[in-house]
């Protein structure tokens, strides 16, 4: 059996189509390549904020993520939503956007995008739900400022 010369795939090429034939990364991930512009961006990762003090049930935070689907659905009240399948260095995860984020975000639901989500982790017992708030392009993603103690006059 004689295959035909190909070129070699890039690795964001090689991990994407492993994730359609597999439904998984198996040679790395997308965001290892990213890794210093998502630190940079202030993004940690859901393991960190999942082991925010229980006392919190609401946690915010950044995280870096590839993009994979949308299932986009109407509210009782007529609002658009939709339920995104995100990957992070963690694994597969879902995640809701409402209205207002889905209409900012839509040019960026790429499949295999790489993206910072602004999430909100809503957590019971039993799981952690994630909401997202804003999710854009790790290009367009600028560094959190940095928050100073307010100086004082002697």
């Amino acid at each position: 059996l004689e295959l035909p010369e190909s070129r070699e795939w890039s690795i964001t090429e090689r991990c994407h189509n492993e994730h359609v034939a597999v439904g998984r990364y198996l040679s790395g991930h997308p965001l290892d390549a990213f890794k210093s512009e998502l630190e940079t961006a202030g993004a940690v990762t859901r393991r960190k904020i999942e082991k925010q003090p229980a006392a919190i049930r609401k946690a915010v935070g950044r995280i870096g993520v590839v993009f994979a689907a949308k299932k986009e659905k109407l509210s009782q009240r007529g609002s658009k939503f939709a339920f995104l399948s995100l990957s992070d260095l963690q694994g597969n995860f879902e995640a809701v956007i409402f209205e207002d984020g889905l209409e900012s975000a839509r040019d960026v639901m790429i499949p295999g995008a790489v993206l910072v989500a602004d999430v909100e982790a809503q957590r019971t017992s039993a799981e952690t739900r994630y909401l997202v708030r804003q999710l854009r392009a790790i290009s367009d993603v600028k560094a959190p400022e940095k928050k100073t103690a307010p100086r004082t006059r002697r």
